[in-house]
């Protein structure tokens, strides 16, 4: 009897264990945010970008932590003062991790003009944590570091 319950047992471990929730459409969804997140940066899309950020959200930004709400305030300071903004996400990489929460990862290469005349072209590697809310997908933490374009890209 002791044998029969421990294949048993066995067996439904393995049934467990090699069963994969299928992530696809949750990837899927996350991607095509990230794809949203780009084009609302080329437009000066500040109410679309703002909409995708969480209260909560915090960042870590070129080794400094932003705190809940920095993020949104450096935004709503920022954007207006953008005359240009040519964005693109290079090589996004999603990872769900669940059904309701998502790694997106990319190298971003922007080309901005701001309204003073100054020029920027920068670019770095960027990871945000998308998590699904009651209000649709939000960004709840990112990881980003902005080096000053190279000649040779």
């Amino acid at each position: 009897m002791t044998r029969i319950v421990f294949i048993v047992l066995f067996m439904l471990l393995q049934c467990a264990c090699g069963t994969r929730p299928n992530h696809e459409a949750t990837e899927k969804e996350v991607f095509d945010l990230v794809k949203t997140l780009e084009r609302a940066n080329n437009s000066l899309d500040q109410e679309t970008i703002l909409s995708l950020i969480d209260d909560s959200f915090t960042m870590l930004q070129d080794g400094k932590r932003l705190a809940p709400g920095e993020t949104l305030k450096q935004i709503a300071m920022s954007m207006p003062e953008i005359k240009r903004l040519q964005s693109r996400f290079i090589d996004i990489k999603i990872k769900a991790l669940a059904h309701d929460l998502a790694l997106a990862s990319f190298i971003f290469h922007d080309d901005i003009m701001m309204k003073d005349g100054t020029h920027m072209q920068k670019w770095g590697p960027t990871t945000l944590l998308f998590e699904r809310t009651v209000s649709g997908w939000k960004m709840i933490y990112g990881d980003s570091d902005h080096y000053d374009e190279s000649p040779m890209d």
